[in-house]
């Protein structure tokens, strides 16, 4: 089942197969059962980035946020960035801070 991460500012809902769950801005919530539908959904409003669930690049979601998307994610994440100001390279400090949370 996939984790859902809320990569806005404020709280947004998931429909899941037992009803509405909210995520807070920053905040995971872990192994939600939804169906493809609204995974695909979740997805597509960019709210989100989804780990598990499918075979997809997650990665690939934070492509699709704005940059000033991608620096609220980093600062709810945690994430120093420094200099970065352009998108790849607040993507990559994104990528290598989930790396290092990972190895940990």
């Amino acid at each position: 089942m996939p984790k859902f991460t809320n990569t806005t500012t404020g709280p947004k809902g998931v429909h899941t197969t037992k009803g509405l769950v909210y995520v807070d801005a920053g905040a995971t919530s872990d192994d939600l059962d939804v169906s493809e539908g609204e995974l695909e959904s979740a997805k597509s409003t960019g709210w989100f980035t989804v780990d598990g669930g499918d075979d997809k690049d997650d990665d690939k979601g934070l492509a699709g946020l704005k940059v000033e998307d991608l620096k609220a994610l980093a600062e709810a994440e945690g994430v120093e960035l420094g200099d970065a100001t352009k998108k790849a390279d607040i993507i990559a400090a994104i990528e290598l801070a989930r790396e290092s949370k990972s190895e940990a």
